[in-house]
């Protein structure tokens, strides 16, 4: 009676060091899932709301993504986009604009991740 409770313990420690090393894996592979689906086109940090744009000249927009992902800027009606390199590095340029009062709104997207 007592080897068999002590094979029935022996048993089920051997069971729960498996079950909690299948769970630590799962939730690494689902943490690595999210991250790489949540993954965005990162702007530099000089970029924000209300900015002012300068008129009748190029503008470059650049930031940070997935190697390899495409960035688009959408900046009224139009879109300009440029692949990221193996640095994961990218820069849009706008072509010049007309200066106007009215508000405009700049979306950037890209192909591997989600809108920013």
């Amino acid at each position: 009676q007592e080897k068999k409770n002590h094979n029935n313990e022996e048993f089920y420690s051997e069971k729960r060091r498996t079950m909690r090393a299948l769970y630590c894996l799962i939730s690494i592979l689902l943490i690595c899932v999210v991250k790489a689906q949540q993954a965005p086109p990162f702007l530099s940090n000089i970029f924000g709301d209300n900015m002012v744009l300068q008129r009748d000249k190029n503008v470059s927009i650049w930031g940070w993504s997935v190697a390899n992902d495409v960035v688009t800027v959408a900046i009224s009606e139009n879109k300009y986009s440029s692949p990221v390199d193996s640095n994961g590095k990218w820069t849009v340029v706008i072509p010049p604009t007309p200066s106007s009062i009215q508000a405009v709104e700049i979306s950037i997207t890209s192909q591997l991740s989600w809108q920013a």
